[in-house]
């Protein structure tokens, strides 16, 4: 209502966001005025002016940039106006003396805060793409200076892996009633040593939304393959409501610019619950793997006795389990000539002849069969593994040695069956049973985020390895579930920088007409009675979008028939939502409820594309559709 509604960019660079944010104001304004006298108008020289000057601030340790953000800024004025005005009345005012400031190099951002907030500066929004890392120039000591950051008071601290970018945000939290800003993603979300840090900061504010770009990370940024979150977060306590996770999967491009494209199936609720509870804190990488009803499937896994908690059970008789060298005495090759490798098969290459190793020998016996040696990387089918038995061609060198890239878990000789049994779990790919690979995918905080295959010893020994191995068998949903994170959500990233391919291919008539059996089958555990049941009908193809009909009624009379062509056309124009930004585009999944001759029928209207007619999809729909029936009594 005072006309006043502060932004700052604290590393503002040439401008983009407070250019973009300058025009949205006059936007408000120009319809804050049109509400008034019914008039659409562009505020006067002096009004525009006005907004710009008292609402538009920003800070930057780069000169040159402050001043391209200075002329952005002018260019987005003079835009507005008519030429009469800029030329009789324009006078521009020096707006790096109070709007957009250099901050001093090295401590910059950090220094003017400090100053700001003594000041008792506020700011109704704060927004910004900080920096992940310092200048060249300059160290993440100089520039996170330990006085002016002790004498910030920061709200949380001491930040995980003292972050950079972090540091911008809680700085920003001092000054800012909501912050919304560009933060990496794994030191956010996904880092199991950020679980203290995050429920502090989702008690102490109120986190609205996140939008994860983590599959996005190789087409963000040119020059870098960086996953990141835009964090909007509110400056007050927590309301204690469910998290907005909005998993970003697809750009498209244009020859003006780049727009993500959401969907309802990127769209996440994540409870507050969760959020702070550490046996969750895997909600975030199950959202990225397509979330739904992953979140409890690997929630019940969990549960389960799992292999580290078996491995310290066993340390009392002799089991041993340790990464690979991490460096110390040299020892020539006499001492150390069988090195192992393995491949993502699992066979070993050895090494021999190897002139000098650099090995920490005081852990000997982890080297000596019988020992399973894990490779720390996901292969094609499994994690990559062998098992090297007291009676294997390699147990006469007596030591079998591996580097720090690998983990081994050594047995002693009258139990090396039980190490048979852990390698056959690993080995195994049964559709029907859990699947190692796929579960460390699901937990890891390396793989699909900083990098595609890495993992470490404590996601190798976390997955499950009950008393009674039978809790590893999985009902039909959970195989459907296993199978689409193995066969294409794991390669969502990928698919994205290389054009597209896999889940983003029209889906074929195979798939669909197993979509609809899939979700027949799970409305008929709930709604099938006597001869009357959900059945699959027409399944119609277009250019852009398929229209696929289920009905219940009589088992069997179902006519495969979708007479109506004539809605079509309003069907599109459902599919195809209008509500877009010059950043996003929102595809919408429609259900149409409808009776039709005899039968109750649903209309799925959705893009021809393989990723909405996935397995696990079609129970994402099937859970949708329980709520619209429940809703209405059904």
């Amino acid at each position: 209502d005072n006309g006043i509604f502060r932004i700052l960019d604290p590393t503002c660079g040439s401008g983009v966001f407070l250019v973009a944010a300058f025009k949205r104001l006059i936007q408000w304004w120009i319809i804050n005025n049109y509400n008034k006298t019914g008039k659409i108008e562009y505020p006067s020289k002096e009004i525009a002016q006005k907004i710009l000057e008292d609402n538009i601030h920003g800070v930057d340790v780069n000169r040159t940039a402050v001043m391209v953000s200075i002329f952005g800024l002018t260019t987005a004025l003079i835009d507005i106006l008519s030429p009469k005005e800029v030329w009789s009345k324009l006078k521009f005012a020096d707006l790096s003396y109070r709007n957009i400031v250099v901050g001093q190099s090295p401590t910059g951002f950090f220094q003017w805060a400090l100053e700001a907030k003594q000041k008792g500066e506020r700011f109704s929004l704060i927004i910004g793409n900080p920096p992940f890392n310092p200048e060249k120039k300059n160290t993440k000591k100089r520039v996170l200076d330990p006085e002016i950051i002790k004498k910030l008071e920061l709200q949380h601290y001491p930040i995980p892996r003292e972050n950079f970018a972090l540091h911008f945000f809680e700085t920003s939290m001092l000054l800012g009633d909501k912050v919304c800003m560009i933060i990496p993603s794994n030191v956010l979300l996904y880092d199991k040593n950020s679980q203290k840090y995050r429920i502090e900061l989702f008690t102490n504010y109120d986190v609205k939304n996140i939008f994860d770009f983590t599959h996005l990370r190789r087409v963000l940024f040119s020059s870098a393959d960086t996953p990141v979150v835009a964090l909007l977060v509110e400056n007050k306590f927590s309301t204690f409501q469910p998290i907005k996770h909005t998993v970003i999967t697809r750009t498209i491009s244009s020859e003006q610019k780049t727009r993500f494209e959401i969907d309802n199936y990127d769209r996440h609720l994540v409870k507050w619950e969760w959020v702070v509870d550490p046996n969750k804190s895997f909600i975030w990488k199950t959202n990225l793997l397509g979330g739904g009803r992953l979140f409890h499937f690997i929630s019940r896994l969990s549960q389960l006795r799992n292999l580290d908690d078996f491995l310290k059970s066993k340390e009392s008789e002799g089991w041993v389990n340790l990464r690979g060298f991490e460096g110390g005495t040299k020892f020539s090759k006499k001492n150390c000539n069988q090195i192992i490798e393995i491949d993502d098969r699992g066979i070993p290459k050895i090494k021999v002849g190897v002139e000098l190793f650099s090995g920490n020998f005081k852990d000997e016996k982890i080297y000596q069969p019988p020992v399973i040696i894990f490779d720390q990387v996901l292969g094609a089918d499994n994690i990559p593994f062998y098992l090297v038995s007291a009676k294997d061609k390699y147990s006469s060198i007596g030591h079998l040695y591996y580097s720090r890239d690998f983990v081994g878990i050594k047995a002693p000789k009258h139990d090396e069956g039980t190490l048979e049994k852990i390698a056959k779990l690993f080995k195994e790919n049964i559709s029907d049973q859990l699947s190692y690979q796929f579960f460390v995918l699901c937990l890891g905080s390396s793989s699909l985020i900083l990098t595609e295959t890495d993992v470490n010893k404590g996601e190798l020994f976390s997955v499950p390895f009950p008393e009674n191995l039978d809790n590893l068998k999985l009902t039909d949903e959970e195989v459907m579930i296993q199978s689409d994170v193995l066969n294409y959500y794991r390669h969502l990233g990928k698919s994205i920088s290389n054009g597209g391919e896999d889940v983003f291919k029209p889906a074929s008539k195979t798939e669909l007409q197993l979509f609809g059996k899939i979700l027949c089958t799970q409305l008929n555990d709930i709604y099938e009675l006597e001869s009357n049941e959900w059945q699959l009908g027409e399944i119609n193809h277009f250019p852009n979008f398929i229209i696929l009909q289920l009905g219940f009624g009589q088992r069997g009379i179902f006519e495969e028939k979708y007479e109506k062509k004539e809605e079509e056309t309003l069907f599109s124009k459902i599919l195809n939502s209008e509500f877009r930004n010059s950043g996003s585009n929102f595809t919408r999944i429609t259900r149409i409820y409808r009776h039709d001759n005899g039968f109750d029928c649903i209309y799925l209207i959705k893009p021809n594309v393989k990723k909405y007619w996935l397995k696990s999809i079609a129970l994402k729909d099937a859970d949708e559709i329980f709520k619209d029936f429940l809703k209405k009594g059904y």
